[in-house]
């Protein structure tokens, strides 16, 4: 499998790529945002209240789908028994969440249990106890408006809000590969029990991934010398970490020269007009300097300048506190990231409609340009962009409702 540099890729795609690109009202938006005393009670507070009304819209605007939609979404997410009770409360769904919350919240206190946002600088709550409390309602109940403006009542949609069983990382490399976008190469596979190699020598560093994990679940780094030395080593690591799981190994791709390990975290959505960029952030200063599920930094960049503009303060309080001495500074290659990007989701747009927001992340690289690691359905990232502001909530919701 080769991997030609950009220059030289497939004529036809980059044709495609270069027209797929522009600007939209909805990306301005989550580019540019106006500052604010981030985090206090009147930023959640007023992030809570364009939820709330986005919610009543949709309750009036769909009231069969939305219903439907909520019966489904809630069994997804919470059990059947559970759910079903949850939707009994429908019309007062905003007062069951806020006291499912609040349950948890206690329970958690009394019988402390780890969770996967547990430590993560993404989910840092607001330190006052009015706005964590606010905060935790609306990560909760802004996921479920948002998801209903990027799913509909569609039952494999809602279903892929939990579980990615179409959209693992195999479809996602498939399509990337197809636009001719450089993603890491596959040395090899594990099925559960036997190894097979698709490269002469495992003589290199890598990195091993589950097919249908998130979040890093499952990653491990593997420093050719330093973790392993054979490939009989590799094997019996797998046999004992990964049996009975699929799995495969990639080339660990490290970024370009004088730049340090990152991540760019790009989101397309499909509109009425097209696939169209919504968003960029870049995650950095990655504690363990090998992934950015450790990252300690977040930036917003604008893809069209190829720079960074912004510390991501809206995104997550812990951002909101960080010195952001990156602001400024340039990311050559930014540009034919997102066009890739947008290529990848036209071509998936086709195979699987329902997928209207898609995540993408890559890093910058010396000899391959952007390289892709996987691509992602992006509802859980999509609503916070939803509610940042009035305009936000007037333009992007119904841009996505307009593409059923």
């Amino acid at each position: 499998m080769c991997y030609p540099h950009p220059a030289s890729r497939n004529a036809k795609a980059t044709t495609r790529i270069d027209c797929a690109a522009t600007r939209s009202n909805a990306y301005e938006m989550c580019t540019f945002v106006r500052d604010r005393n981030w985090w206090s009670v009147a930023d959640v507070g007023g992030r809570t209240v364009r939820a709330l009304l986005l919610w009543a819209y949709l309750t009036v605007r769909y009231p069969i789908s939305f219903f439907k939609f909520t019966l489904r979404y809630n069994i997804v997410w919470y059990n059947a028994p559970l759910g079903i009770f949850l939707t009994l409360f429908y019309p007062l769904m905003p007062v069951a969440i806020f006291v499912l919350e609040l349950v948890k919240r206690v329970l958690k206190y009394l019988f402390p249990v780890e969770s996967f946002d547990d430590g993560s600088v993404f989910f840092v709550s607001p330190p006052s106890l009015a706005a964590s409390i606010i905060w935790e309602f609306l990560k909760n109940f802004g996921m479920y408006a948002g998801a209903f403006c990027q799913c509909g009542d569609n039952k494999t949609a809602i279903e892929h809000t939990w579980y990615d069983r179409l959209t693992h990382k195999h479809f996602w490399r498939g399509h990337l590969e197809a636009v001719g976008a450089a993603i890491p190469r596959s040395v090899a596979s594990w099925d559960g029990e036997k190894l097979s190699k698709s490269a002469d020598s495992l003589q290199l560093d890598l990195v091993v991934k589950l097919p249908d994990s998130y979040l890093g679940i499952g990653d491990k780094y593997l420093a050719f010398g330093q973790d392993f030395q054979t490939e009989a080593e590799i094997e019996a690591m797998l046999r004992a970490e990964y049996a009975g799981k699929e799995a495969f190994l990639l080339d660990w791709i490290r970024p370009r020269r004088n730049m340090e390990v990152h991540q760019l975290d790009i989101l397309t959505m499909r509109t009425a007009e097209g696939i169209k960029p919504l968003n960029v952030l870049y995650w950095g200063d990655c504690a363990d300097g090998k992934s950015s599920h450790s990252t300690r930094a977040g930036y917003v960049c604008d893809y069209q300048t190829e720079r960074i503009v912004a510390p991501a303060k809206w995104y997550s309080y812990y951002f909101a506190q960080m010195a952001a001495p990156r602001v400024g500074e340039s990311l050559p290659g930014l540009r034919e990231a997102v066009r890739y990007a947008c290529a990848a989701h036209e071509r998936i747009e086709r195979e699987q409609p329902w997928l209207k927001v898609c995540g993408w992340d890559c890093m910058l690289t010396d000899q391959r340009g952007p390289v892709f690691f996987e691509g992602n359905f992006a509802c859980a990232r999509t609503p916070r962009r939803l509610t940042i502001d009035w305009q936000n909530l007037f333009t992007i919701p119904s841009s996505l409702l307009a593409v059923d």
